[in-house]
């Protein structure tokens, strides 16, 4: 989801370890002020302890956008996605934190929550600083909207919602912990539970195909992909889902029978990256544009990779002109 990162903090799957003693909120945080109403999202810079001390004090959750300066999906988050009106009925319903995880202050935090993935978005019960929520990469704030909603509803009632809902819930919380095998049960259970129309079906098929990639589960990656990917509806979760795969797929010995669905994989994926219709994030694209070039290298087929590569920077062109910013 990210380029290539300094050592120490990578573009892989993200866990949550156990927690450390908060430092004491600062005389300016220990107020509280009060909570926002529904309007622009104001984050609390690189400040945990007052950050905790308000959402306790107002008894909602608290959300960690952690990110660096490096990281071209992070401001991509800050540019086009937090600031969006769509996300103003969430303003009040959250203390916002944003982490800078190459500040040393934010050393001991980094640690805890054991970033691995830029951005990684997470969601605590301020009461207990448990992680309801741990998710690695980028959504549009449509897609971001959903899974606020979901991540409320487990701070504050726990699963709830229909077996499938909460085999999802389920599911985020063993991520945000760090028990990746048993959010992978989760998953394939919310899916096996839901019906083909259910709304959060594409989010599980995504949660489930990144976390097999992250435990290299290779084939078990591509065939789900594989099977689901065509069946599911244009968005974020599509982009991410044909992402794993390939690079799943390229990482299977050249002999494994898994192999053979790079193509239709790859076929897919360059038919999103093409498509300007689809409501992915400009940086989610360009992304799969990766991907899919180092797919169709892996297969042997560099005359159709430079083709895409070409297609990929015209398009990062066209964006750059199109930023309202010259950070986005």
């Amino acid at each position: 989801v990210t380029s290539s990162p300094p050592p120490v903090v990578q573009a892989a799957a993200s866990t949550v370890a156990e927690p450390v003693a908060s430092a004491p909120a600062s005389a300016a945080t220990a107020a509280s002020p009060a909570p926002p109403v529904e309007g622009p999202i104001t984050f609390v810079e690189d400040d945990y302890a007052g950050a905790l001390a308000q959402a306790r004090a107002r008894g909602v959750p608290l959300f960690i956008d952690t990110w660096a300066a490096w990281c071209h999906t992070c401001l991509s988050m800050k540019s086009y996605v937090f600031p969006d009106p769509a996300l103003r009925r969430f303003a009040a319903r959250f203390v916002w934190l944003s982490v800078d995880t190459e500040r040393d202050e934010n050393s001991a935090l980094v640690t805890r929550l054991a970033v691995r993935v830029l951005p990684t978005l997470y969601v605590l019960d301020a009461a207990t600083e448990k992680p309801v929520l741990a998710w690695p990469g980028s959504l549009t704030a449509t897609e971001l909207a959903g899974l606020l909603d979901d991540a409320a509803t487990a701070a504050t009632h726990g699963a709830a919602g229909g077996e499938a809902a909460a085999a999802l819930l389920q599911g985020h919380q063993a991520s945000a912990d760090g028990r990746l095998d048993e959010a992978i049960a989760a998953y394939r259970a919310a899916i096996a539970a839901a019906p083909p129309d259910w709304p959060r079906r594409p989010q599980a098929v995504d949660a489930l195909v990144t976390r097999l990639a992250d435990t290299k589960q290779h084939a078990a990656c591509v065939t789900i992909a594989a099977d689901e990917a065509p069946k599911m509806p244009a968005g974020t979760a599509l982009a991410d889902t044909l992402r794993a795969a390939m690079s799943c797929a390229n990482d299977l010995p050249k002999n494994a029978p898994e192999r053979a669905r790079l193509a239709d994989l790859a076929a897919l994926g360059e038919k999103v990256a093409a498509d300007a219709s689809q409501p992915i994030l400009a940086d989610d694209r360009s992304d799969l544009y990766d991907y899919l070039v180092d797919a169709l290298q892996g297969m042997g087929r560099k005359d159709e990779a430079a083709r895409v590569a070409r297609a990929w920077s015209a398009f990062l062109d066209e964006q750059a002109a199109r930023a309202p910013t010259p950070e986005a």
